[in-house]
């Protein structure tokens, strides 16, 4: 009998100091964490995204833009899509010393846009993501033929299937 009285007493003991570890180890982590996600005394470096913002041009201090509009381009679709034609016009938004060079190539310009429209398959051409991706193929298209950092952006004022 004096075993069955010795052991219980002891295994309380052994859970105690286990217990009292576990709740220091999450008390001490939830403290770290809450140190780290609060800052509370600004001790962590400003992160790359909130100093581009705070260094960003205001507004009304963009820079100038010249806006050239290409020719309205009829493109005409496979026999796979629902629609026969594709009806495309767009504007260039550059930078205001290089409109003279991008006027230049205009040409190589219309001519990549039609090239890579009959590419496209028809129906990604009817999916609503459609532009976002057909703007940025072809802004990157246009600025491998007159340079980076010369066009802004490319203005998709017309796109119509037909």
């Amino acid at each position: 009998m004096s075993d069955a009285t010795a052991t219980q007493p002891d295994e309380p003991r052994k859970r105690f100091p286990t217990l009292i570890a576990l709740v220091l180890c999450a008390i001490m982590g939830a403290g770290g964490f809450g140190f780290i996600a609060l800052d509370p005394l600004h001790l962590l470096p400003e992160s790359p995204l909130m100093q581009v913002e705070e260094h960003a041009p205001a507004p009304e201090d963009s820079i100038d833009a010249v806006f050239i509009a290409m020719e309205p381009q009829l493109i005409s679709l496979g026999p796979n899509s629902r629609a026969r034609h594709l009806r495309f016009s767009a504007t260039l938004d550059v930078l205001p010393q290089y409109e003279a060079e991008i006027k230049a190539v205009k040409p190589r310009i219309a001519d990549m846009i039609a090239t890579y429209l009959r590419a496209v398959e028809p129906t990604m051409l009817e999916q609503p993501s459609a532009l976002l991706t057909l703007r940025a193929q072809l802004l990157r298209r246009i600025a491998v033929i007159v340079g980076p950092q010369r066009v802004h952006d490319l203005l998709i004022t017309e796109f119509i299937l037909n």
